[in-house]
């Protein structure tokens, strides 16, 4: 009897070293998996991406989403309120096919990506996390930011946030004040119920501040920038952007792990 086991324990051990092992190779590769990357440095050109304004009194407002010139050689995308508040603040969704099954949408990802605040004394500034719609307005989606108002500054999870000024419920906060035409790098992450955001130095050196919930909802999925600015000439830049799609392993990997706990059954009724 003793032996019996003994020898299904090695089957078992051996069957999930074997999974890892062609899973770290390659062998098995992953669903859908994909990178997305936009580096928003061709001037006027946002292919795979959808812009949206906020909505005053039944009519979708026009959203300042602009990819230009920030300084000799470098671009970005612009998103905000012009000097001239002709643009109203707004969202810009991805809308390409790198997505879960082929759609704009991801459950699990990771995403980094630039950002420089130009002037925002009053404005919030992040990122729409598996949001349930394109929409700027009463989105059941997650909302990570950076927010200013009156001088006070903080790193916050919001959800579903309702418009301009309603970001939606708070979920989590930290107090972070951030410099303007300074570059900043935001990350963000989506990974089963777990949610997290971060804002580190430009060079990747130093973590100013950190958020995160472990009880998010699975759901939705759209994602992108979100701009809300509480007044003209409140910008903010991003680019650099790249997303990490987070997939589940394949149909052949999960068959190996299913067959382990199999044998590992049948070892426990033995």
């Amino acid at each position: 009897m003793k032996s019996r086991k003994n020898s299904c324990t090695k089957t078992i051990l051996g069957i999930f070293r074997l999974a890892l092992v062609l899973l770290g190779l390659g062998l098995f590769s992953t669903a859908n998996a994909a990178v997305i990357t936009e580096p928003f440095a061709t001037s006027g050109s946002l292919q795979d991406w959808k812009a949206v304004g906020t909505v005053s009194g039944g009519v979708p407002g026009t959203p300042y989403t602009e990819v230009k010139e920030i300084s000799s050689g470098t671009y970005g995308l612009f998103m905000g309120r012009r000097p001239d508040g002709a643009a109203d603040p707004g969202a810009l969704f991805y809308y390409g096919t790198a997505g879960d099954n082929g759609t704009p949408r991801l459950i699990d990802f990771s995403a980094s990506f630039t950002m420089n605040i130009r002037m925002g004394q009053n404005s919030t500034f992040g990122f729409m996390v598996r949001a349930t719609s394109d929409a700027f307005n009463n989105n059941g989606g997650y909302f990570v930011a950076y927010h200013r108002l009156n001088g006070v500054a903080s790193l916050t999870i919001y959800d579903k946030p309702k418009s301009n000024t309603d970001h939606g419920a708070v979920l989590k906060t930290v107090s972070l004040m951030l410099d303007f035409e300074t570059d900043y790098v935001f990350k963000v992450s989506a990974i089963g119920n777990l949610i997290e955001a971060s804002i580190w130095s430009a060079d990747g050196q130093e973590q100013l501040g950190i958020v995160s919930i472990d009880d998010a909802r699975t759901t939705g999925g759209y994602f992108g920038f979100r701009a809300a600015a509480g007044g003209s000439n409140n910008i903010v830049t991003f680019r650099d952007l790249t997303v990490n799609t987070i997939p589940e392993p394949t149909t052949a990997a999960l068959a190996l792990i299913a067959l382990a706990v199999g044998v590992a059954g049948r070892a426990i009724i033995r």
